[in-house]
């Protein structure tokens, strides 16, 4: 995972995830989230008692756009900082666009569920990150009101097509026989 620092502790890492459409399959290149990239470059020289450079410090997931891509990516991410809390390796994490996203994603599972707290995170950065809320623009009020008037017709139109529209349909095919 990491190198341990001299008083046995171990070595910092800082984790980047890239955004959408920046996935590559090598971790060497110019994108700012891989090894030969000025921005590593730069994390380097301002946090050299961290680890910017090693295996686990690129995060790989497609990078499409579709929500699935980033839950998924949610899970794996949780997967890979799960080791770091087993060794109690502090970490930080710097999210771009639906990396961000992604981040966000895995703070609020991680709020939610006991066994996936993130006690070694020591800090999270997102640049240019969408943040997305699906929520309904009708109030809650009016929402809970076309709720009970909705759900009953439903049930009535579904009542009305088995009792009557589809021994019609049947008796409709039995007829042109």
């Amino acid at each position: 995972m990491s190198t341990a620092e001299p008083d046995g502790d171990p070595q910092p890492v800082v984790i980047c995830v890239h955004g959408t459409f920046a996935a590559a399959d090598n971790d060497a290149g110019s994108d700012w989230w891989q090894r030969d990239s000025k921005f590593r470059g730069w994390l380097q020289q301002a946090l050299p008692e961290h680890d910017v450079e090693g295996e686990a410090c690129i995060f790989h997931w497609t990078g499409e756009n579709l929500e699935s891509d980033r839950n998924t990516a949610t899970d794996d991410l949780l997967k890979l900082l799960k080791k770091f809390e087993d060794t109690k390796t502090p970490y930080h994490l710097i999210g771009h666009s639906h990396g961000g996203s992604v981040i966000w994603e895995l703070l609020k599972h991680s709020m939610r569920a006991p066994r996936h707290q993130l006690a070694s995170l020591r800090s999270w950065t997102t640049v240019g990150s969408p943040f997305l809320q699906h929520y309904s623009s009708i109030p809650p009020p009016i929402r809970r009101i076309a709720q009970w008037v909705l759900n009953p017709l439903l049930w009535f139109s579904l009542l009305v097509n088995v009792i009557y529209l589809v021994p019609l349909a049947a008796r409709g095919r039995s007829t042109d026989s």
